[in-house]
C-alpha cells in the first residue's frame, strides 16, 4: 500500500503533512464531529505502523520471542490513539 509518508496534522478542518507541504485531505461538514474526524484521519498513518508492529511482535511472540516485545509496540500504539483523541 502507498500512501503519503510522513506526520500528518490537522490545520483548521484539513489534514495536511507537518510543515503543510503535502495536502492530504479536507473534511467538509464543519459540524461538532468534523474536528473529531480530522485528528482521526491525521492519525491514520501512526495508527497503522503501530498497528504493524503488534503484529511483528505478536509473529515473533508466537515464534518463541519474549512478551517483552510487545511493551514498544504497546506504547506506540497508547502514543497514536493519544494523538487521534487529544484536543487541541
Amino acid at each position: 500500500m502507498s500512501y503519503v509518508k510522513g506526520n500528518w496534522e490537522v490545520n483548521g478542518f484539513e489534514i495536511q503533512t507537518k510543515g503543510k507541504e503535502t495536502f492530504i485531505a479536507e473534511v467538509y461538514q464543519e459540524n461538532k464531529d468534523a474536528k473529531a474526524n480530522a485528528k482521526l484521519i491525521a492519525a491514520a498513518p501512526d495508527l497503522l505502523e503501530a498497528c504493524k508492529k503488534i503484529e511483528d511482535a505478536t509473529l515473533a511472540i508466537d515464534n518463541g520471542a519474549p512478551l517483552s516485545l510487545l511493551k514498544p509496540a504497546i506504547s506506540d500504539c497508547i502514543t497514536a490513539i493519544a494523538k487521534a483523541e487529544r484536543d487541541s
